[in-house]
């Protein structure tokens, strides 16, 4: 059964961020007090906004390392559940 939930968790848990980010980013998301990815990344759609303040970036670098701990978090994990024949 843990490895059920595992699998579940592994898949879907980035799939529900990548999610909630995108319908953030297009406003159907959470509404604007509360904090969300998409929320955070909306001002990445304003290139003047970009380059006149670059740390509105630091959201976008914060879901990618989020994803790749994810990933990393599902190879080592794998890695430590492998069995041979």
């Amino acid at each position: 059964m843990r490895s059920i939930a595992w699998a579940q968790f592994r898949v879907l848990v980035p799939a529900y961020i990548l999610a909630e980010a995108s319908l953030g980013l297009l406003g159907l998301g959470v509404a604007e007090p509360l904090p969300s990815w998409g929320n955070l990344l909306r001002d990445l759609q304003h290139p003047e906004t970009i380059r006149a303040n670059p740390w509105t970036l630091a959201p976008l670098g914060l879901l990618m390392l989020v994803m790749i701990c994810l990933e990393a978090l599902d190879g080592s994990k794998r890695k430590t559940t492998e069995v041979t024949l």
